[in-house]
């Protein structure tokens, strides 16, 4: 199944919920990671179930189906609004219109700055030129990765990094880390001049 982190070996579970009697009316897996196309065939599902356990034909002329976001497209909304379902799907661009939510940029803006910030920096490392030498917050040794690292603008660099085994059972790994459930050890460059 494709995903975001590429092709993995998974499925997409979904369930249909009678909310008012708490079943689950249909259920089904399927190999796609993306859900917004799967509307229609759960609904189907669902729609056969209570053919089976009702005398009623058509049990969306009765019900209000909602939905998260992830079904919110322009063709299932064709699609709830053709068969005459009384549906509720979260809209993913509603509050980029709602006026109340204009001012909403300066807050993910203050939460970056807050995450980044808790992070260490270089300056949380001791790094000693002449012995080429860096000691992290926890007071572990980093080995020297890259003597001679080079930014595309030639700016030069020491490139050290964390050995594994010290880096994976470390408590400071999520004020280290920025993805600590997936970078194994911490990498830190001090730059020492720029090039020609």
């Amino acid at each position: 199944m494709k995903t975001y982190k590429g092709v993995i070996q998974g499925y997409n579970g979904l369930a249909m919920v009678d909310a008012k009697h708490q079943v689950i009316v249909h259920a089904e897996a399927f190999g796609n990671g993306q859900e917004q196309h799967l509307l229609e065939p759960i609904i189907e599902g669902a729609s056969k179930t209570y053919k089976v356990l009702s005398s009623d034909k058509d049990i969306f002329k009765k019900v209000k189906l909602t939905a998260d976001a992830g079904f919110h497209t322009k063709k299932n909304m064709e699609m709830v609004f053709s068969q005459g379902i009384d549906a509720y799907i979260a809209d993913r661009h509603f509050r980029k219109r709602d006026p109340r939510f204009k001012n909403q940029d300066r807050f993910k803006q203050r939460a970056r700055k807050e995450r980044k910030s808790r992070l260490f920096t270089p300056r949380d490392f001791i790094f000693d030129m002449e012995q080429q030498s860096c000691i992290c917050s926890a007071e572990k040794h980093l080995y020297v990765k890259n003597k001679n690292f080079v930014t595309r603008n030639g700016y030069k660099a020491i490139a050290f990094m964390g050995k594994k085994t010290e880096c994976r059972v470390c408590k400071l790994r999520e004020l280290c880390l920025r993805y600590p459930d997936r970078t194994e050890a911490r990498q830190v460059h001090f730059f020492l001049w720029q090039g020609e």
